[in-house]
């Protein structure tokens, strides 16, 4: 474990918690005393602890009320009972009643070393494992303050526990493989295997192998035997992404698949069973793929038994500064950079630009802009070329003033709010700074609905 390992050890006999101190010290532990189980309490109250040593039988409170106590604190927290031969019925029912383990007295100090270690180790494998869980929770989380994403949500928190197979359907760039992953690690499978599939960056015999795996001699080049993604995710969940891409003789073998749950490896006659939660996800329009003879209808409705649409970014333009904001701690903590915020003008832009790549170029964008910053707020100047020249490719001719006048108040809005913030705020220094007089100042801040504050 990295950092102290803080135990406390809880004995009405000295000798005892010299015995301990002396041995548990010595394998690098940081050791604490405690002489009756109150005094126990109130240290774990003041302090964190890794691990409780506690002798059963102890005047004021016992081990078992000890124990009792501190579930009530920490219930995670584990003990470690010590009793002698008379009392190992008693220290059996604590271990009923949460303690780790127990050893009796007198006891050999390496076995209670190991005893320790094994304690700390499981302690440390369940702080792990809620860090993960935790970390997944944030991690795919969906931002969005849209109503269509919002529906999306609450639909991946009814799916996350059933089997049915999942059709995500969107623009490349709005976040299917993260749809899936959230379904994936929001149910039972979560710690079962998340295997992804790109069905359309491998040509239909390296598909078909890399889905069902292959026997060695199966073709040239296959000197072993090969796992497929479906054994791989056995128990788990398979991501197929752009599935509309699979050739029509792949589509049958999958069908079989999803039907039957069975399949067989290419050159290979064993059939091999398997519990695979599918969840497909296409770019393409597959009624139309299916009209056009290209993509399996029986396929289709064996996919599409939850079907999820993801809307592009272009038509939900109230996520993008959620998005753009969500992207920025990211890659500033990343990068290690202190960019707090992103300006006005900046997040005006961002939000007019139409997104053909939808989140995925959204995030892109808020990267490099985060690489080549100097400053602590995300101007203009940090934004591609790109998103400015896109701006203007919709306007009309007879609307030059007013893209003029949109210019200038943005120039504005940026001089009066820097020049207030470099003033802390105080109208009668900003006015002096800028050359003009405190009244004309005020005047333009309230054509601009600026707050004088806005500059601290």
């Amino acid at each position: 474990m990295s950092g102290a390992v803080n135990i406390l050890v809880v004995d009405d006999e000295l000798k005892m918690r010299r015995v301990l101190q002396i041995a548990l010290e010595e394998e690098g532990y940081s050791v604490a005393e405690a002489k009756n189980g109150e005094e126990a309490i109130k240290k774990i109250s003041e302090a964190a602890f890794h691990l409780v040593i506690a002798d059963m039988k102890m005047p004021v409170m016992d081990g078992m009320e000890l124990l009792r106590r501190i579930r009530e604190l920490d219930e995670k927290l584990p003990v470690i009972i010590m009793t002698a031969y008379g009392t190992v019925a008693t220290a059996v029912e604590a271990m009923k009643q949460g303690a780790y383990d127990y050893i009796l007295k007198p006891f050999d100090v390496e076995e209670m070393k190991l005893i320790v270690s094994r304690a700390l180790n499981v302690e440390r494998l369940v702080k792990e494992k809620e860090f993960q869980q935790e970390e997944l929770k944030t991690k795919f989380n969906i931002i969005s303050a849209s109503p269509q994403i919002q529906e999306v949500s609450e639909l991946i928190g009814k799916v996350a526990d059933i089997k049915s197979t999942v059709l995500i359907c969107g623009e490349s760039g709005t976040g299917k493989e993260l749809v899936a992953r959230a379904i994936h690690f929001g149910g039972k499978r979560a710690e079962r295997p998340f295997i992804v599939v790109n069905c359309a960056a491998l040509s239909e015999t390296l598909l078909e192998s890399e889905l069902f795996g292959h026997v060695k001699g199966a073709f040239t080049g296959a000197h072993t035997d090969h796992r497929g993604r479906f054994e791989l995710a056995d128990g788990g969940s398979l991501f197929l992404d752009e599935v509309g891409a699979m050739s029509q003789a792949l589509q049958s073998s999958l069908l079989r698949v999803i039907e039957t749950k069975e399949f067989e490896r290419v050159g290979g006659t064993r059939t091999i069973r398997v519990d695979v939660r599918i969840i497909a996800a296409t770019n393409m329009d597959l009624k139309k793929a299916i009209g056009e003879g290209t993509f399996r209808e029986d396929l289709y409705y064996r996919l599409n038994v939850v079907p999820i649409e993801l809307a592009p970014l272009r038509e939900r333009p109230e996520d993008i500064p959620l998005l753009a904001k969500y992207f920025l701690s990211l890659y500033s903590r990343e990068l290690r950079k202190e960019i707090k915020e992103i300006s006005p003008s900046a997040m005006k832009l961002l939000s007019s630009y139409d997104w053909p790549g939808n989140v995925r170029e959204l995030e892109n964008v808020i990267e490099r802009a985060v690489v080549l910053a100097r400053g602590k707020i995300l101007q203009n100047k940090d934004l591609p070329l790109d998103l400015s020249l896109r701006k203007w490719d919709n306007i009309k001719i007879d609307s030059y003033q007013d893209a003029k006048k949109e210019v200038l108040e943005s120039f504005e809005r940026e001089f009066f709010t820097g020049i207030l913030r470099a003033t802390g705020g105080n109208i009668t220094e900003a006015a002096k700074l800028s050359g003009m007089d405190r009244k004309n100042f005020y005047e333009k801040l309230k054509k601009l609905d600026i707050e004088p504050k806005s500059g601290m």
